[in-house]
């Protein structure tokens, strides 16, 4: 099993502990508490819309019977906001049922986290219903406000994204500040064998053409992760060793991304030699001459 983000190997079978599945991506513990905030949110059910308590009750003792609380999958749930009012939808049997929440006094961290997961930002979520016993008064010995034998809860364990440090803030000094030109021999050396810091430096001079907008290729790690490397790296004048740093990764692993990168961009055609200046300017006068004669 390999880590998606950082490339960790492990021999274990299966996912290892405390590794986890975020969609299409296994990631390790490290990269899975570096790069997502685990929130648990439980909420209380107000009632179920366009059905009557005891329908819903008999669906749900079927289910209490088997197992309590009571988990579902991922497609059998969902949270949505209509008219501003909190609505979870859950699928039990072969009906979805749809339940709103008591929201009242929900903070706004709470509020803010459950528009994330129905926004379907969550890369991995959890969801679950329970019964939540009330108490009788021991004075007045009267049930609870609800008049109901239990109340019914819910509870969403979901991965949020933490929220990434802006990247792009400003490019970052190449070799000290230093504002050396690329050697000659550049302009004839084949970009596949040119030493990633020499084509950083031949890419800021216009020397070699960058794309607008940086492709990814199979193989090179995942493709947002692919895509930051290559652009603090080359645009911005990042080190391997500050971005291996920022996402937790090994310095050779950033220093492969960026190699392989190179070879296929250079195969695409992407990363090509510009000519200088005066060869420019010398084949448009010859165009020139050509399409006036």
């Amino acid at each position: 099993m390999t880590c998606g983000l950082c490339g960790r190997l492990t021999r274990v079978d299966g996912i290892p502990l405390r590794w986890k599945a975020c969609g299409p991506v296994i990631i390790c513990q490290d990269c899975r508490r570096r790069r997502f905030r685990l929130r648990f949110i439980t909420m209380a059910v107000a009632e179920p819309i366009r059905a009557e308590w005891q329908e819903f009750r008999i669906a749900l003792e079927e289910l209490w019977t088997r197992a309590t609380p009571c988990s579902f999958a991922n497609e059998a749930w969902e949270l949505t906001t209509v008219e501003g009012q909190h609505i979870v939808r859950v699928l039990i049997g072969d009906q979805w049922w749809a339940l709103r929440l008591h929201d009242a006094k929900w903070s706004r961290a709470r509020t803010e986290a459950f528009e994330r997961i129905a926004a379907g930002e969550a890369a991995a979520g959890q969801f679950s219903l329970y019964p939540r016993p009330t108490y009788t008064g021991r004075i007045e010995n009267r049930s609870s406000r609800s008049r109901r034998p239990y109340e019914i809860a819910c509870k969403t364990v979901a991965w949020l994204p933490r929220e990434q440090a802006q990247d792009l803030i400003r490019p970052q000094p190449v070799l000290g500040g230093r504002a050396d030109q690329p050697h000659p021999s550049l302009r004839h050396q084949n970009i596949e064998e040119i030493p990633i810091s020499h084509l950083r430096r031949a890419i800021r001079a216009n020397w070699i053409s960058f794309p607008s907008q940086v492709p990814t290729f199979p193989n090179c790690g995942p493709p947002d992760l692919q895509q930051r490397i290559i652009q603090l790296y080359f645009l911005m004048g990042w080190s391997c060793a500050k971005i291996a740093t920022r996402y937790g990764l090994a310095q050779d692993r950033v220093r492969s991304v960026l190699n392989a990168w190179r070879c296929r961009a250079a195969n695409a055609g992407y990363l090509q030699h510009i000519p200088p200046a005066e060869v420019t300017t010398q084949l448009e006068t010859l165009a020139s001459s050509i399409h006036q004669n």
